[in-house]
């Protein structure tokens, strides 16, 4: 090394050839960096509809969450009890569930999946898809019944023993939910429901204290990011193509 580093010092030829060294490898990496950001530009451009489409549907979807997670919080300050918004568990690696809104009562734990379609919505408890308006347009829409199945079979798997009552439950804050299932609902009905089976408790204040103990400790032993979580969804999804 310092036989290198005298042949650069005194000869100076070396010394430029290493420098040229540098500043190609610093253009390569600064056209590399174009290159990337160009694609991306050129990406959006060619599919402004897809991206105009997409970030309407976050907006519909954070605005049906928010109208959810209001309607619980109104009832947690007449009732009681603990709610959260946006829990990601996951049970094992790349596998994990999104649960959109939790309530922790003296009923028990009402598991929410909540749906940001806008219109007509119609389908079979047992179907795998539902058939529903959008702001995409007229296309089929997972269905959140047997979507929420799989949430509640990962809380219960995580909780372990002394697991509450659980309610899951699927809402539309906008939708014209016509199905043929108990599991679904529109804002009204789903406050309805709520507070029918708030009127019939079955826990004490104390065990739903547990309860929100027991959540928290699943939220820092299995608790992972909302990004962890989409890349696990990834990952499932090229393991099954």
């Amino acid at each position: 090394m310092k036989s290198a580093q005298f042949a650069c010092t005194y000869f100076p030829p070396c010394f430029i050839m290493v420098s040229l060294m540098w500043i190609v490898a610093l253009v390569i990496l600064i056209l590399l960096l174009v290159a990337i950001v160009f694609i991306r530009a050129e990406k959006s451009r060619k599919n402004p509809e897809s991206v105009k489409l997409a970030k309407a549907h976050e907006e519909i979807r954070d605005r049906a969450e928010d109208k959810v997670d209001e309607m619980l919080h109104v009832l947690k300050e007449k009732h009681g009890g603990y709610v959260y918004h946006d829990v990601f568990l996951e049970e094992k690696e790349d596998l994990s569930s999104e649960l959109d809104h939790l309530y922790l009562s003296t009923a028990g734990i009402f598991l929410l999946e909540t749906k940001g379609e806008a219109a007509l919505v119609k389908g079979e408890a047992e179907d795998p898809s539902w058939k529903g308006r959008t702001a995409e347009g007229n296309q089929d829409i997972v269905n959140p019944v047997v979507q929420n199945k799989t949430h509640e079979e990962r809380l219960k798997n995580l909780w372990g023993e002394g697991f509450p009552k659980l309610y899951p439950m699927s809402v539309f804050p906008y939708g014209n939910v016509t199905l043929i299932s108990e599991l679904a609902f529109n804002m009204k009905s789903a406050e309805e429901y709520i507070e029918e089976q708030l009127t019939h408790p079955i826990y004490t204040l104390e065990e739903v204290e547990g309860f929100n103990r027991r959540l928290k400790e699943l939220q820092e032993h299995f608790g992972i990011t909302r990004e962890k979580h989409y890349q696990n969804v990834l990952n499932r999804k090229k393991e099954e193509d």
